[in-house]
């Protein structure tokens, strides 16, 4: 079983973000201030919200559950990129696309969910832009165990994060932490998505449960590219241990997994 899920997990991961994903950040006279940062050219700079991981397909479904709990129609448009950096393009209704933008009516929602394909898993991230502060996006996985009904999944929701200050959880300005745990059959993954437009170093610092050193790691990601990995393939002094890790990298958005010998899993947050 435990061979089984390790391979799933690095299947997931081997094509290999949604952002998990809050509230909209308000300016400072009041007003709306969207989720991303323009450049004179018009393109995207770096995004604010964003999903660390995005798959779909053999084993995994991701679901993305977007509101509008406010009184006003909200403009939502998903940018989805691939490990390189480069326009991802992910199946819906049998036509890819590299974008979605929806209108969520007031007080309504929308999901957003890639084709399920049986064949093998594919994977990446989006960065999601809007500038109604009512809209609020989940994030959902969905494991299908070999051998179960097909309707048969087991789910865990994406912790909701932020690159600002005014959502609900709020991602750190500088050296967010997040668990990790590889004792007794227990093994963590994880997944970074580079919210910018420029290369970025990963760095990773281990402590076990003491406060003690065990481990670093680091790895330069490309502009809005994406890298995800089991932790014991990286840190192989982290298995039979469990504690914190701290997470360098300006404009790195974490998403963390702990997966079971039962073929069970949860999500992390920072």
């Amino acid at each position: 079983m435990h061979t089984t899920m390790t391979r799933n997990w690095r299947l997931f991961l081997s094509v290999a973000l949604l952002v998990a994903a809050c509230a909209g950040v308000a300016a400072a006279a009041g007003g709306d201030t969207p989720t991303a940062l323009y450049a004179a050219s018009g393109a995207v700079s770096n995004y604010l919200v964003a999903m660390p991981h995005l798959a779909y397909g053999d084993v995994w479904r991701t679901k993305i559950i977007i509101r509008n709990t406010s009184g006003q129609p909200a403009d939502v448009t998903l940018y989805y990129y691939d490990d390189a950096g480069n326009a991802l393009s992910v199946p819906f209704g049998g036509t890819g696309a590299t974008s979605t933008a929806l209108i969520v009516p007031a007080n309504g929602s929308r999901e957003v969910e890639p084709d399920y394909s049986a064949a093998q898993t594919k994977s990446g991230w989006a960065g999601i832009v809007y500038t109604n502060t009512g809209v609020k996006v989940q994030g959902v996985f969905l494991w299908h165990a070999a051998g179960d009904p097909a309707a048969k999944y087991i789910e865990a929701a994406v912790p909701v994060i932020s690159q600002t200050s005014s959502c609900i959880i709020p991602l750190p300005s500088s050296s967010p932490t997040m668990p990790y745990d590889e004792t007794d059959g227990r093994f963590s993954g994880y997944a970074f998505s580079n919210t910018t437009n420029a290369a970025v170093t990963l760095s990773l610092t281990l402590y076990d449960a003491e406060g003690a050193s065990v481990g670093t790691y680091s790895q330069s990601i490309p502009a809005f590219g994406h890298v995800s990995f089991a932790l014991k393939d990286k840190i192989a002094a982290a298995v039979g241990k469990k504690g914190s890790m701290t997470i360098g990298g300006s404009g790195i958005a974490p998403l963390g997994f702990r997966f079971t010998l039962y073929s069970t899993f949860t999500t992390w947050q920072p």
